[in-house]
């Protein structure tokens, strides 16, 4: 496969603080590739970097020429208060321009401009864009294109943005959390959508279920720098366990041969295996605690969601989905799990990382 990107010996820092030092990494074609890490870890950041919306200190990014990158931030930002259709235009791809240079001259009333204007839109292959943005936004639960994008809320927000990336046909997605605030439909839709996309993804999320279904490789960052898992998620958990494992193994047989050494040469060997007990029974429990924590937490997100894919089935009952009072309360208890389980998400992540 060609390479879409290389990236070398990248470093970023904020003052003292250093997020990442000679980061190495490559893309290629057809990659999907998620990003892994406990938070203020630098994630979004290098997301950032790699759209050219950040500066970084040192090291070398290369795109292949000529290359579609689409870039979906964590909280979008809209230029003025624009329309939804408005905010989906937002952009300088060549279909999204030739649409707002043939609504433009409409609106001048210029035939001659009209005319030049339909041309654009003929070579651009722009006609349908409407048609194709409605659909993509209805399976996104966005309905009304001329509402103003400050009406919506912020996941609403997020999924007019994602619409607008993925309008783009780009031949690199770069998502940061795109998940974060989309229903469990939208969320199906998206995986969907990925795993069917002949394009390059790489992306930052906490939703293990959507990293399993989507990646084919995990970039670990931590502790400064990445290391590569060729797999999904479940793949990376497995291996990263086993190099664990490998770890304590290796300083159980450290501490086994100075212990024996002890008991053989000098007078300190009681006191020796006792703190080796004792250090042993501390981690056995911090480890209890740790399987207990992530169980509760994997007990409570199944509840959120079995919750939320009733609430979904709710709304769209014909004796709900016209009792406008109704609907905003199961609105308001969705925003508020779908809150919770992006706290939860984030503490999934964090106990699978200490295993």
């Amino acid at each position: 496969m060609a390479s879409f990107l290389q990236v070398e010996n990248l470093s970023k820092s904020y003052g003292d603080r250093m997020l990442f030092e000679d980061v190495t990494f490559g893309i290629n074609e057809g990659d999907k590739v998620g990003i892994v890490a406990k938070n203020g870890t630098g994630k979004s950041t290098m997301l950032s970097i790699l759209a050219g919306d950040e500066d970084y200190d040192s090291g070398r990014i290369v795109w292949r020429n000529d290359l579609r990158v689409g870039y979906l931030a964590q909280k979008p930002d809209f230029t003025g208060n624009p329309t939804v259709a408005e905010a989906a235009l937002q952009s300088d791809d060549p279909i999204a321009v030739a649409v707002r240079d043939y609504e433009a001259a409409l609106a001048s009333g210029d035939a001659a401009k009209i005319q030049e204007m339909s041309l654009h839109l003929d070579s651009a292959g722009a006609w349908d864009y409407e048609d194709r943005l409605r659909q993509l936004l209805g399976q996104l639960g966005i309905h009304d294109l001329q509402q103003r994008v400050d009406k919506l809320s912020g996941g609403q927000r997020k999924r007019v943005a994602l619409a607008a990336v993925l309008m783009r046909n780009p031949d690199f997605l770069i998502l940061d959390e795109p998940t974060n605030h989309l229903d469990i439909m939208s969320k199906e839709i998206l995986e969907d959508a990925l795993c069917g996309y002949t394009g390059t993804v790489l992306y930052v999320s906490h939703d293990r279920y959507f990293i399993n279904r989507t990646a084919h490789r995990i970039l670990d960052l931590n502790r400064r720098t990445l290391t590569n898992y060729l797999g999904n998620y479940d793949y990376y958990l497995e291996k990263r366990e086993e190099q664990l494992a490998k770890i304590d193994a290796s300083l159980t047989g450290s501490q086994t041969g100075k212990s024996t050494a002890s008991q053989n040469g000098t007078s300190d060997a009681p006191s020796g295996a006792k703190q080796d007990w004792k250090a042993k029974k501390e981690q056995q429990a911090a480890q209890r605690k740790r399987e207990n924590d992530l169980k509760k937490c994997e007990e409570r997100i199944e509840a959120l969601e079995t919750r939320n894919e009733e609430i979904d089935t709710l709304m769209a009952s014909p004796e709900i989905c016209t009792d406008v009072a109704r609907l905003q309360e199961l609105n308001r208890e969705k925003e508020g799990n779908e809150a919770e389980l992006s706290e939860l998400y984030e503490k999934w992540e964090a106990l699978s990382l200490e295993g």
